[in-house]
Order: C-alpha cells, then structure tokens, then sequence
C-alpha cells in the first residue's frame, strides 16, 4: 500500500486515487483531470494546462461521465462566484439501496447459492469438454445454450432453426448474440441474450430479428419467419417478445434507464465525491443514497409541489431541485435513523419514523421551485452530418403521380417495414392497390399490419418497393445528377425583423419576422455573420437560435419563457416548449407571431440565473 502510494507521474503527482488527494487548496473547481489523476486517459504534458486543461490531463474515457462532471464544475463555480465561497458541506446522491430487510437478505442468499451450484457444475461439464479454465463467459454461454431447450438435439439455434451441439458451443460455431441489438439499446444483461450460430448472426447484422427476418428476405438460406416466431415462443418470457414487430418500441417505454446509465450514475457519484473534496473549506462531503431521498420525499409530501397526488412527476425537470433539497436537508442523522429503522422488524414489516419537515423550510421550496429556471447543455457547433443517409431519385413534375402532384421523391423500401401512410404512396398503382387490399382484409380478420405485409411479401416474392416521399428540401449530389440527399436536421434559425410594404413606402411601425435556416450541408465552411447574409436592406437581426436555446416573448402581461426544441422550415415556424418540460409535445408557433410578442434570447447562466435581461 505505501509503495503504491509513492507512484507519480512526470510533474511527480501521486497516480494512485486515494494517495496524496490534494485537499482544501482550490478556491473554485478546476478541470476535474486535474484532480481525479490515474482515472484519465490521454495525457499529454507537453500541452499547455491552462490553455487545453483536457488534453493535458487527459479526460475519462466514459462521456457521461466527463459531460457530467464538467457540468458540475460550471456549476458550482458559479455558485461560488455568486456567493463568494465554497460550501462547507456538500451532499452527494449514490445509486445504492437501503439496507434491505432479513427476508429480502436470505433470499438473496439463497440465490447466489443457487448459482454457485449451477457455476460449478458448468465448470466441471467444460473441464470434461477441455476447458481447463472457464472463464466467465463461457459460464454464461453455456447457460444461454441450456435454455434453448431441455437436450442437446432440442437446442436449436432460434434463427435458423439448426441444431447446436456442445462441440459447436465451444469451437466458435456457435456464439452469444444479442436480440435487440446492442448498439441500439445498450442492453448486455441475460434477457437479451442467446446463443446462435455464428452465420446466421451475421445475416441478421445490428437489426431486431422481426426486422431481418420477417420478410423472409433470408429464405435462400432456410431463415424463414413463421419458424423463427415459433422457436420463440419456446424462450423464457422475458425474451420471448423481443422477437415481436413492436420489440424497439417496448423496449424503449419500459427502460427509462438503461444498465449502463445507472452504471454511469453510480461512477459520476463516486468521482465527484473525490472531485469536491479539493475545494478550500469544505469540512465534509456527505453520500446519501437514492432510496433515502426518494422515501423523505413522499413522507414530506413534496410531490405534490408538480402534481396533484404525492407521486414523482418526471415529466417536470424541476423535480431534480426537489431532490436536491431533499439531498440538502438529509444530514446523517437522517440516514442513521433511517437505516437502523428500516432494518428492524422480525415479522419483516417496516416501521420508519422521519422527523417533520419546517413550515419555513416547506414554504421556501414550493416558493422557489416556481422560480426555477432550467438550463440546458448550450451545444453551437457547426459540425455534423450534412444529409440524411438515404439516397432519392426525384420525379420530374410531368412523371409524378395525379394523385400525389407534391410528392417529389422515390425511394426503394423493404415491404415488411413499411408504415401504413407508406402503404398509400407505393408508386405503382396496381401493387398499391393490391397492399390496400390485404391491408384492409387484415384488419377485417384482426391481423396486424405487419404479418399482413409480411405474407404478402412471401405470397409475391416481392421484397422491395417504390414509394413516394414528399420533401422540398432535397438536394441534388453534383457527382451523381440522378441522386438526391435530404438535409439534416437544421442547425440554428435565423430570425430577422422586415418593416412592412414596398421598397420607399415601408409603413411605419408595422413588421413581419421570418426566419432563414442553416442545415450542415449549408454551412460546412462555418456559419457566416448574420449581417453578412442580410436578406432585405431594411431588415433587422434579432437572434440566432440553435437547439435547446431560451426565449422569452409577451403573452398577456406574463412573459413566457420556452426552450427552441425544433424547427419547421417550409412553415417559418419553431417548435416552442416550456423549459422545464421533459417530454413534451411538439408545439409549432410562428416567427411571425413570436416575433409580434417580442421574441428575444436568454443568455441563462450554469446556476440559473439570466444574464443581461430583466424578466
């Protein structure tokens, strides 16, 4: 221990994370590299620290975390700006249960018992096969195997449908793979793992299997889609329906948190703990853990300041001040007497006694909760993908179809994955009408749209179809003429002032707002001055906005404040929410009526407050 602690680096900085920690030195936060030396990577000493503080002591690897606390570091500092000191105490949130109780205890036991039994009979079983040393994951993959079916000639891969055997298991034939892809889901746990063969692995590629194979877009290869949903259904529950045509959406609605983001969660609390600890005056940094907050929450009824029951309303940012709060006022008395209370009880019922929050303390936070102003990552930067990764073919205005005289388009798209406004722009007349047909005769029977698409795609051979895409944005590729690429996602909005009327007869007082848009592909060279594009010689810029950006503006006598979530370039609109909502609906107001109400930015500070406006 003391020899690791003797470890430095070139500038002789103790590498090892709990050896010579620099405390009380810093009157405000430094970059965090500065501090958490031996967890970065990429450290460069030749680089100048106060100029590119990153690229000299290097960042962590994992980008939540760093984004994380890089935003605790703008933070705090502002707070210590504001008030003129650091904080004697700071209260850090873990993601750790509370002491569970005897019950929930044995049977935890019981379970690893359990496991333990079944690892060590797996390990045996491999030593028999030639693996002297299993590792972990071969542990794992040969419980995955043991579920596919109660034998050996019963484990069948669920693709294919061929049987694996332990000699497959162990030579790479066969391997783990993941159901919903990984890359989009982020889900390494068991229930989203099989093993397969390696083949039909890559025939399937980082898509769901309904997607690969619900077409039958791999039958040359035996892969068809009525047996790999009956092979399904023999899986255990849990991974039984990630087999379904919805499996993403499901997917999406039951994880508000992924493995990895409570993982992450878990390590930002235990680097900002070390972080915090270098500030000039702290006296002491106390962990509190999630269920402790979440308990005094409900006993003191602070729910109901963002809803009507005493339930946590997510949809409302602010409930993170809540938390803090909450955090704030749970001192390790608290946590003590929660705790021992929590761990009582023979009969295995908890009896938990919080003392009463302060009348004075309650009001405050409904008070100021009110006031709260949420502030975004701000994220200007130029650079991003230019269009979106489809090619079209655009359809001269004599070609196009009478029903569909703006659709100006044509894309190739597998008839399995079509949406059902999709179903209605298909090109061909005698091919929509026959979709149209089997659509209709699905819903008459109760089929959904996907297994109707899906056999008929198998009843044609048809795999692919045109259809018909409607976007004047479009952009034709100088290198190949017949191609044409939409833009990306806009990037910022441009909103200008013009005074109404014709050119000398401009009408006093009177104006219109519009606004020009900038996607990627526009500004690849980077984004020129405003006034260096003006667009009308008497017209006025009012503001840049990108993403995420503040706005106040007039409604009534009330200003409202509201967070620029998107735009809406043939409609010279903006999708305008209020900045505290976290998954709100698509709200599209005019520049002209925004700019009527006197639209204007808000420069919000890290620790909330708006600089160079008065509300």
């Amino acid at each position: 221990w003391e020899a690791v602690g003797e470890l430095t680096d070139e500038e002789g900085k103790s590498l090892h994370h709990s050896q010579k920690v620099e405390r009380n030195d810093y009157g405000m936060l430094p970059y965090y590299g500065e501090i958490l030396r031996g967890s970065t990577l990429g450290a460069d000493s030749s680089v100048d620290p106060d100029n590119q503080p990153e690229l000299h002591y290097g960042k962590i690897n994992n980008p939540t975390v760093h984004v994380a606390l890089n935003s605790l570091r703008r933070v705090l500092n502002g707070l210590i700006e504001r008030f003129g000191k650091p904080p004697v105490e700071i209260h850090v949130e873990l993601s750790r249960d509370l002491k569970r109780t005897r019950k929930q205890r044995d049977e935890t036991t019981a379970r690893q018992a359990k496991e333990k039994q079944e690892n060590d009979s797996i390990r045996k079983m491999l030593e028999e096969h030639g693996v002297i040393v299993p590792s972990g994951r071969d542990i794992k993959k040969v419980k995955l195997w043991k579920e596919l079916g109660k034998n050996d000639l019963a484990r069948c891969c669920p693709f294919s449908g061929k049987p694996i055997s332990c000699a497959q298991l162990l030579n790479g034939e066969a391997e783990i793979e993941h159901i919903l892809p990984f890359k989009r889901t982020l889900d390494d746990s068991m229930s989203n793992l099989t093993v397969a063969m390696r083949w039909a692995n890559r025939l399937k590629g980082n898509r769901t299997p309904y997607e690969a194979f619900a077409a039958n877009a791999h039958a040359e290869n035996g892969i068809f889609w009525e047996s790999v949903a009956a092979r399904a259904e023999s899986l255990p529950s849990n991974k039984a329906w990630r087999f379904g045509p919805d499996a993403m959406e499901r997917f999406t609605a039951k994880n508000d948190f992924l493995a990895r983001q409570l993982t992450d969660n878990a390590y930002i609390a235990r680097c900002a703990i070390r972080y915090l600890s270098c500030l000039k005056g702290v006296e002491q940094i106390v962990p509190n853990r999630g269920g402790l907050t979440a308990l005094l929450r409900g006993k003191w009824q602070l729910n109901r300041i963002l809803s009507d029951d005493n339930r946590k309303h997510r949809g409302d940012h602010r409930h993170h001040a809540i938390d803090a709060a909450v955090i704030a006022l749970a001192d390790r008395s608290i946590l003590k007497s929660v705790s021992d209370m929590t761990s009582r009880g023979a009969d295995d019922r908890i009896h938990i006694m919080v003392p009463n929050l302060p009348a004075n303390i309650e009001k405050a936070i409904h008070s100021h909760v009110a006031k709260i102003l949420v502030v975004f990552k701000p994220d200007h930067s130029w650079q991003g993908q230019m269009f979106k990764g489809t090619a079209y073919r655009f359809v001269e205005p004599d070609r196009r179809d009478p029903e569909f005289p703006e659709y100006n388009l044509v894309v190739r798209k597998p008839i399995a994955e079509l949406k059902l406004t999709e179903c209605a722009t298909i090109r061909d007349p005698l091919l929509r009408a026959a979709v149209s047909s089997c659509l209709e005769n699905a819903e008459d029977t109760g089929e959904s749209y996907q297994k109707a698409l899906a056999r008929f795609a198998q009843e044609r051979g048809i795999r692919r179809v045109r259809i018909l895409i409607k976007d004047q944005t479009a952009k034709q590729i100088p290198s190949a003429p017949y191609k044409y690429y939409i833009p990306y996602p806009y990037v910022c909005c441009d909103v200008w002032q013009f005074p109404k009327g014709k050119p000398g007869k401009w009408k006093p007082n009177e104006y219109a707002w519009k606004g020009r848009y900038w996607s990627y592909s526009d500004i690849s060279g980077g984004i020129p001055y405003p006034t260096a594009e003006k667009p009308h010689p008497a017209a006025k810029f009012i503001a840049r906005l990108f993403k995420n950006d503040m706005i106040a503006y007039k409604e009534g006598s009330e200003i409202q404040i509201m967070r620029v979530a998107g735009f809406s370039t043939t409609n010279n609109k903006l999708d305008v929410v209020p900045h505290f909502a976290a998954d709100p609906k698509r709200q599209y107001v005019s520049i002209n009526t925004l700019g009527a109400k006197g639209i204007r930015k808000l420069q919000i500070t890290a620790d909330g407050r708006v600089r160079g406006h008065k509300l």
